[in-house]
This record gives structure tokens, C-alpha cells and sequence, in this order.
């Protein structure tokens, strides 16, 4: 079915495309093995070739006033990680905007995936936004002139940026990944960034929703909360057992709470 619905989304997707339409532009630079990346959305990869402030409010409109990335998730393939499911857990994310030397913060973020995750030194577990995805992967957009055909990316990250930046003379994105208690092992081990590099680009709406329905990687993750798994929760308890992992989903419905136990 996802592949069915996949498809219907590419070819829709292919007769909207034309000369002028905008194009995935993967950065120059990636995620270090530190857990750190910091990109200006100016540089592409070749180097050479700049992105406009122009092109990247067109960026913005496309997604109905976010801006959109894609991350090509290459972790090692140790412990529970493999080649079909690889996952890194992100502590903040935010994109720095300067307009008439005045500088723009916006960090909010959103990814299509959470999970309940303790830091390193620490025991106690909450909510991480994730990013999953798969190694030896070739993506097959709607258009092949974008950085996205071909490529390796997976998940998605959503920062939303309520301004005109069409002016701006700079404008970044920062990563920070969180660095997981892996002595817990999974799912800490899962989500931690041990790996390698991974690569960001800039997304239209047409290639983030091929990504985003694609969902790499994620049947094969430990612990997974999709991001639209309800809005009303409130709070979460993490509840290992020798086979599974539960969450007890605590949703506001008055008068009285409700509990969910979610088996994942």
C-alpha cells in the first residue's frame, strides 16, 4: 500500500514540474562525526554555485512559510543499526537570518519521528525529535535534476520561518545531535551519532512529502513515536520489558486523564 500510494504521488508530482519550478539543493559541508553541522543555506555542494535569498523565500513559500531539510542518516551499522534502519536523535536545530545587519532566530523544529531518550551521564528519558533512514538507498524523485534523485537522503526536519527572507545577506541552519546514554543500550544505542557524516539538503514540498512518505527505516527502529501520534498528549513514561518497548501516553481529556499504552 505505501508503495501504491507512493507512486500516485510521484506522478502527480512529475506533471506539475517545468523549467522555472524550484530544485532540491543538497549543502556544502555535513553533520560531523561530533554531532555538530552548520551550513549556510547559500553554499551548495559544488561550491561554485550559490543559492539566492530569492530562490530561498521561494524555498519557504513552496512549503507554505517553512523551510524544509532533508539529512541522509549514515551511522554505523553496529548493535541494533543496520543497513535498513540507522537513526540519530536531534537536540536542537535552528536558522539564523540577518537582514540589514539584524539577526533572525528561529528554532523551532519538527521531524516526522520521536523518541524517549536519555542523554549521556544521565537515566532520565524524554522526548527527542529523530531522524531515521537506511544505507545503500537511491532515491527516485519526480524530477532527476534535483540533488534529492539518486541520492541517499531519508528524514525530514521542519523549521518554520514566518518572515519575507528574501533580503537577507546571510542565513544559516545549525545542527546540534544528541549525544545518547548508550549504556543504557536501545534505544539510546540506536539514536546516538557514533557514525559518520551526514549530508543536509534543502527540500521542495514535492520531494519532502516523497521522503516523508517513503518513511526509511522506520519499520525496523526501536521505539518510534510518529509526530501526528496525538496532539493531546501530555507526557510520557518509558517502560522496557525483555521483548518490547511501552509508552504510557497520558492525553488531556477532561476531567480526568486518560492512559494509553502504546506497545512499539
Amino acid at each position: 500500500m505505501k508503495k501504491m500510494i507512493l507512486i500516485a504521488a510521484l506522478l502527480a508530482q512529475t506533471n506539475l514540474i517545468n523549467a522555472g519550478e524550484l530544485i532540491s539543493r543538497r549543502f556544502e559541508g555535513s553533520i560531523r562525526s561530533n554531532g555538530i553541522g552548520d551550513f549556510s543555506l547559500m553554499r551548495r555542494s559544488t561550491g561554485d554555485k550559490l543559492i539566492t535569498a530569492t530562490e530561498l523565500e521561494a524555498f519557504r513559500k513552496d512549503n507554505n512559510g517553512n523551510l524544509v531539510f532533508a539529512v541522509d542518516v549514515n551511522e554505523s551499522s553496529k548493535g541494533s543499526e543496520n543497513r535498513d534502519s540507522q537513526g540519530i536523535a536531534v537536540q536542537s536545530a535552528w536558522i539564523d537570518v540577518r537582514i540589514n545587519n539584524v539577526l533572525y532566530q528561529f528554532a523551532n523544529f519538527t521531524t516526522q519521528t520521536r523518541s524517549s531518550l536519555a542523554a549521556v551521564g544521565s537515566t532520565n528519558r524524554q522526548m527527542y525529535y529523530t531522524l531515521l533512514g537506511e544505507a545503500g538507498s537511491s532515491r527516485i524523485t519526480s524530477n532527476n535534476k534535483s540533488d534529492i534523485y539518486g541520492s541517499s537522503f531519508d528524514g525530514t526536519l521542519t523549521i518554520p520561518v514566518n518572515m519575507d527572507i528574501s533580503k537577507a545577506t546571510s542565513i544559516w541552519i545549525h545542527f546540534r545531535l544528541l549525544q545518547t546514554n548508550t549504556k543504557l543500550g536501545d534505544p539510546e544505542s540506536f539514536y546516538d551519532f557514533s557514525g559518520g557524516f551526514e549530508d543536509v539538503a534543502i527540500v521542495t514540498k514535492s520531494d519532502a512529502a516523497y521522503l516523508n512518505i517513503l518513511q526509511a527505516g522506520r519499520d525496523r527502529a526501536p521505539l518510534v513515536v510518529a509526530n501526528d501520534a496525538g496532539s493531546a498528549v501530555g507526557s510520557y513514561a518509558f517502560y522496557p520489558s525483555s521483548s518490547d518497548y511501552y509508552l504510557a501516553a497520558y492525553e488531556d481529556q477532561f476531567p480526568k486523564p486518560a492512559t494509553t499504552i502504546l506497545t512499539i
